[in-house]
């Protein structure tokens, strides 16, 4: 028998996600809820969006807690609306609103009647899944929902199957990759915020510089990872209420051509299926792989004095960042490139900040490699290999080569001259 999915906010809604899964499971309905306590800017891949995906149906404790805006709930709810799974809304808290996408679906008010209510949940759960019909939504639907649930789905796909999972990988400000921001009030009064912040996380760096921020790091550091992270969430996020939300919109920026200097609406617009208004001043644009569109190229041009063909050099790169700064006007974007391409390209995009990812800790490693003992092991007895894992890339190369071959780890301990590592390196890092 496949379980039941129960959603619910960490902060106000475990003892109530509890008594519900005791009843559940003695009513011969497995109950499935996580008990990790999730931070919500953390990775949702894995356990739960497998548990959201094989279950029967969703149930959604509706407390405060799953009313703010970044609520792990709404993310959980959004995956299961994706998947058409059958979900019905607990109201366990008095005066507690559930989210607006769910807002029409069959709700039991438990903090009015439990018994009553699970007697009524139960009738429910006994149908079969295949035979749940979703309610109309309360508005029309928006014309763009299916483009950001593609996006959501493109997303989340991407994250479940990149080799790279999700690590609570480690920023540093960069402030001299773009250019100096006026200082507003506060920080005149406490200092120079160029290079004064310690965030915890990318996504809030992304917020203090209003969404508007440059990624950088070394090949294989988790840029694209981050980005498709951040596009999941804004997918979401817009999904849940598109007016409270700017729409996301996402580029690879190798797409870009830049012999024709396509404007930024009309290229992303004709890969996206989206028109030019749609492309107005409440949008996130997430622009991936800067360093991607290459070097200097050769273009042929007729000189406008004499007529003739000459032949001049340009910087793809820069190209890109000048249409960037001269179009992107009150939108939102995220901007990914590597660290040595950036510096090279000699011109900067006039964005509100930017940060750098960092390589991993010790402390990272072995979080990362808790079920692979011996390769841990290798990797401490090895300062070489251990400072080669420390980028996140090859770190998931290696748990992923040898998760099924533990025979394999002798290798390294057999290593002479660092062979493994260079071919490693060499062959994933190009």
């Amino acid at each position: 028998m496949s379980h039941v999915f129960i959603s619910y906010a960490r902060k106000d809604g475990r003892e109530h996600a509890d008594r519900l899964a005791a009843a559940l499971s003695a009513a011969g309905y497995p109950p499935w809820l996580d008990r990790r306590g999730i931070d919500p800017a953390k990775d949702f891949t894995g356990e739960i969006e497998s548990a959201i995906r094989t279950a029967s149906h969703v149930v959604v404790c509706v407390t405060p807690d799953t009313e703010r805006a970044d609520s792990f709930v709404r993310r959980e709810v959004q995956h299961a609306l994706m998947l058409d799974k059958p979900i019905y809304v607990a109201k366990v808290v008095a005066g507690a609103l559930p989210p607006i996408h769910i807002n029409t679906h069959t709700y039991f008010p438990f903090c009015d009647d439990w018994e009553a209510s699970f007697a009524g949940l139960r009738e429910h759960l006994a149908r079969p899944a295949a035979s749940y019909r979703p309610p109309a939504p309360a508005a029309p639907a928006h014309p763009l929902r299916p483009y950001v649930q593609r996006l959501y789905e493109s997303a989340n796909n991407h994250l479940e199957t990149a080799i790279i999972k999700l690590i609570d990988l480690e920023i540093a400000e960069t402030p001299d990759a773009v250019p100096a921001q006026k200082l507003d009030m506060i920080e005149m009064l406490f200092g120079d915020a160029r290079g004064e912040h310690e965030f915890t996380s990318f996504d809030a760096a992304f917020k203090h510089f209003n969404r508007r921020a440059l990624l950088l790091g070394e090949p294989g550091a988790g840029k694209t990872v981050t980005l498709m992270a951040t596009a999941r969430q804004a997918a979401a996020d817009w999904l849940s209420d598109p007016s409270a939300h700017p729409l996301p919109v996402l580029g690879i920026i190798a797409t870009w051509d830049a012999g024709k200097q396509q404007p930024l609406t009309d290229w992303l617009g004709a890969q996206k299926g989206l028109t030019p208004d749609a492309l107005g001043g409440r949008t996130l644009l997430l622009l991936d792989g800067l360093d991607e569109l290459g070097g200097e190229r050769t273009e042929k041009r007729k000189d406008e004095h004499t007529g003739k063909e000459i032949e001049e050099r340009y910087d793809p790169r820069q190209r890109f960042i000048s249409a960037l700064n001269a179009q992107l006007g009150e939108n939102r974007a995220l901007v990914t490139c590597r660290i040595a391409d950036y510096e090279a390209i000699g011109q900067q995009v006039t964005l509100d900040g930017a940060v750098t990812l960092q390589r991993l800790t010790d402390a990272q490693m072995r979080i990362y490699l808790a079920d692979l003992p011996d390769l841990q092991a290798a990797i401490d007895a090895d300062e070489g290999l251990r400072e080669m894992a420390r980028t996140p890339l090859l770190l998931s190369y290696l748990a992923f080569g040898f998760r099924d071959r533990p025979d394999a780890v002798k290798e390294l301990h057999d290593l002479r001259e660092g062979a493994l590592r260079d071919a490693i390196f060499n062959a994933y890092m190009d």
